[in-house]
C-alpha cells in the first residue's frame, strides 16, 4: 500500500538540508558522528517510504550498516575482514570490494546500496 505523500516533499527537503549540514560539519570538525547522525533520520525515513522488495531490503541493510558503523566507531572496535576471511576481497551486490577494517568497508556498502536504491526506486519521494 502506498504511503501518504501529503508532507513527503517537505520532509525530504528538510532531511536533505540536515544531511548537507551534517556532511559539512563532519568534514569541518573531522568527526564521522556528524555525518552518521545526520544521515540516520534520512535513512529511517527511506526505510519507511520504500515499498519494493529489493528497495526495502536495501533500505533496511543500509540502516543496519549505519548503526553498526556507529557501534564500531563509538567503541573503537577494529575488525579486519580480510584477516578473518583469509582473502583480500570479494563481490558484494555485484561489485568487487577489497576487504579490510569494517569501518572502511561499511561506507562502500552504503554507497553500493545507494546506487541500488537510486536505480531501483520509482517513487519521486523515495528517490
Amino acid at each position: 500500500m502506498a504511503k501518504p505523500t501529503k508532507h513527503a516533499t517537505t520532509i525530504c527537503i528538510a532531511l536533505s538540508v540536515l544531511l548537507v549540514i551534517g556532511i559539512l560539519l563532519g568534514f569541518w570538525q573531522k568527526n564521522v558522528f556528524y555525518i552518521l547522525g545526520f544521515l540516520l533520520p534520512a535513512v529511517i525515513y527511506q526505510v519507511y517510504r520504500t515499498e519494493g522488495k529489493s528497495t526495502k531490503w536495501a533500505s533496511w541493510i543500509m540502516l543496519i550498516v549505519i548503526i553498526l558503523e556507529f557501534i564500531l566507531v563509538i567503541f573503537k572496535i577494529n575488525f579486519n575482514l580480510a584477516e578473518f576471511l583469509g582473502t583480500e576481497g570479494g563481490y558484494i551486490a555485484g561489485y568487487y570490494v577489497a576487504f579490510g577494517d569494517l569501518k572502511t568497508i561499511f561506507p562502500a556498502i552504503i554507497a553500493i546500496l545507494s546506487i541500488i536504491l537510486f536505480v531501483r526506486t520509482r517513487g519521486k519521494y523515495t528517490k
